[in-house]
């Protein structure tokens, strides 16, 4: 199996060529070796939002918030799944927890702005 980077990059790729049936795939091996790891995870949300897949985005992403509750990135993913799954109280708390254990917001706004 490829290095966890280059897994990562080969999966955005995919993602960002429309092929998300491919990037699901290699992440999925990937996750199968590594089920707890937070940035295969996100990408697995990514890749499931991107694809209009919104309960399992949600699924993935909430493991990788639970594991790095304070990762921008992750938390800006989750946040707008859930608002494109009309679940916004779940946001709200998303939100507010993060901000809580110490999630810069001038990192969020970035991420938010980036993934919108």
């Amino acid at each position: 199996m490829a290095s966890s980077s280059a897994t990562l990059a080969d999966a955005r790729r995919l993602c960002a060529e429309g092929r998300f049936h491919a990037a699901a795939s290699v992440l999925l091996d990937a996750f199968r070796v590594q089920p707890e790891d937070s940035e295969i995870l996100r990408e697995l949300g990514v890749t499931m939002r991107a694809s209009g897949d919104l309960e399992s985005a949600i699924d993935y992403l909430q493991r990788a918030h639970n594991a790095e509750p304070t990762d921008a990135r992750t938390v800006a993913e989750l946040v707008l799944s859930y608002h494109a799954a009309d679940q916004h109280d779940a946001a709200s708390r998303v939100l507010v927890r993060s901000l809580e254990r110490g999630l810069r917001s001038e990192e969020l706004a970035v991420h938010l702005r980036a993934a919108a």
